[in-house]
Formats: structure tokens, sequence, C-alpha cells
């Protein structure tokens, strides 16, 4: 298959290249493949920019982290991407001031996770532990036992109250939860009986 006519002179691919600093945002401005703009910079001798070295990018960014920019304002005057900006932060161990991640999250099914202290046994690989098992922990005074299980009496995930949370063995939250229930729900078929 023919590639899409691409009318462009030397001067202007040139200077998109250097403005945009990448072939696939300059293809996405013209309309054509990143492959095509690769070939026509070739054809007419143009040199693809080196990537910035790590200092390099950190020199940028590390002014603007100190002045307490978040980090999209940082990704977007900078050029770099928010997980780039993530990164040069955590080479600094500077505090990132990112509006959208406060160090709470609220999970897929409805429980807020909030950072766990440094070294707490239970915290997931990016450091956040659920608020009700800590809210449990701080109540006991202890960790939980990985058999323990933190109840929420009035059964709203999102109230991590001490005087609503019950601490019970798995089993048994289990059966509270699913006493009287048959199969899988009403619009489901019962599961399947062994023979």
């Amino acid at each position: 298959m023919a590639d899409k006519k691409f009318f462009i002179t030397k001067e202007q691919l040139e200077a998109d290249y250097l403005e945009l600093r990448s072939t696939l945002k300059v293809a996405e401005k013209h309309g054509v493949s990143k492959k095509l703009v690769m070939t026509y910079m070739k054809r007419f001798g143009i040199p693809k920019i080196k990537r910035r070295t790590a200092a390099e990018t950190d020199e940028i960014i590390r002014p603007m982290l100190e002045a307490g920019m978040t980090t999209s304002d940082i990704s977007r005057r900078s050029g770099f991407s928010q997980p780039i900006v993530h990164r040069a932060a955590r080479r600094f161990g500077l505090p990132l001031n990112d509006t959208l991640h406060r160090g709470e999250i609220i999970t897929h099914n409805g429980y807020r996770m909030v950072r766990a202290p440094d070294g707490h046994p239970h915290a997931d690989s990016k450091g956040y532990v659920r608020e009700h098992r800590l809210v449990m922990e701080r109540k006991l005074g202890r960790y939980l036992e990985p058999g323990e299980v933190v109840h929420h009496i009035n059964e709203d995930k999102l109230d991590n109250r001490p005087e609503n949370l019950g601490l019970m063995e798995l089993g048994e939250h289990t059966s509270f939860h699913h006493t009287g229930k048959v199969g899988r729900g009403p619009d489901k078929r019962p599961r399947k009986r062994k023979q």
C-alpha cells in the first residue's frame, strides 16, 4: 500500500520537529504516520534529538519542585510526563505537591486507603493500607494478625470511627455476611453440587 502523500519541505519538517520534540507529535500534526515522518527525516538528513540524561532532567525539574509547584504544572511547563516528574521527586527525596493524590485513595470496592506509617507490615506496594485496619490497630495497640478482619458495624465502608468497627475472625465475618444466602444471587444459577 502506498504511503499517504506528505508534502513538506526540509525546513518546515525541521522547524516542527525542533518545536514539538517528537516524531509522533509531528505525525499527528500533519495527519500521517510516525514511520513516514521518520522516513522523511532520514531522507532530509535531519538528526534525531538526543534524549536528556537524568542529570539534565533533574536540573530542570528540581527548582520547580522546590518552589512547591504541582506535578501537573511542572509537567505542563517542562514538557516532561508526570511519571518522570514523580521519579525525579523520589530521587531528590522531595515531597510531591500532587493535587490528585493527597495521601488517601478510595478503592474500586469502596474502602478508603491511606499512606501507611513507614515500615508497616500490611502496606501495599505503593505504601497504602486500608484506613479501617489502621484505626483498629491504633485501638488495639498492635498490628492485626493475618486471620483477623475488621467489620464495619453499620456496613458503611467509609465510616471508620473506632466505635463503628469490630474485630472478627475471617470465618466468623464470612458467616455473618453470607448467612441465609443461597446460590450466587437471584439473577444467577445456584452453584453446581458435587456428585
